[in-house]
């Protein structure tokens, strides 16, 4: 006796990583689900099948070498800034990765200093004090890799510390080596404050967590 069945399942890509279980129980004998005849009685009256179903979204980020540095300033670079003679402008860095993925994942921060939601890069003070800059971290996905809920296009999607408030996305289809970029900006008012502290180096670091186990 052969017994085949067909598992019809929601989308996988919407599925939570993890296995899933469940079982199905028959009556066996005369008037049962499998009735072989009044002739025929089985020595146990039901049989269960139990069912087991493992969900592994496939998630794989590759940035190039170096790219654990992004030194950020003015679009038209330091000296150029300088010569124009203008208010502090907004500094920024992009930094372009490569990311496969299929299913849902979640990307969250972690720094070595926090500023409010954000990380900050940080410089020591002459009277033993510090200043911290808060530097706000962006990420920009390819078509076919959306944010959740309502499946948004993902256009510098802010980035914010801890798993609580992580930002979550999903593959609309199979994405293999396709190219993303991080953004990093300090608004031209935080710029400002950073100036008033010449010849000042600002540093700082900020992890970016991508998790496929959600």
């Amino acid at each position: 006796m052969i017994v085949s069945y067909e598992l019809i399942t929601p989308d996988p890509f919407s599925m939570d990583m993890g296995n899933y279980y469940g079982s199905l129980t028959y009556t066996v004998g005369p008037g049962g689900d499998f009735d072989f005849g009044d002739v025929m009685v089985a020595s146990d009256n039901q049989v269960t099948f139990n069912f087991e179903l493992q969900v592994n979204h496939y998630l794989a980020v590759d940035f190039p070498a170096g790219a654990y540095r992004a030194v950020l300033q003015p679009k038209e670079g330091w000296q150029g800034w300088l010569n124009s003679g203008r208010a502090a402008p907004a500094l920024s860095a992009n930094q372009a990765f490569k990311i496969s993925s299929f299913g849902r994942f979640k990307v969250y921060l972690e720094c070595e200093y926090s500023v409010a939601d954000t990380c900050g890069i940080q410089t020591l003070l002459d009277n033993g004090g510090s200043h911290t800059a808060g530097v706000d971290i962006s990420v920009s996905m390819p078509a076919g890799i959306v944010a959740m809920p309502g499946e948004q296009s993902v256009r510098r999607k802010k980035l914010r510390v801890g798993a609580v408030n992580a930002a979550v996305f999903k593959g609309t289809s199979i994405q293999f080596s396709r190219v993303a970029t991080m953004h990093y900006d300090i608004p031209a008012a935080i710029t400002a404050e950073m100036v008033n502290n010449p010849g000042k180096t600002y540093r700082g670091g900020a992890t970016i967590i991508f998790d496929g186990n959600i």
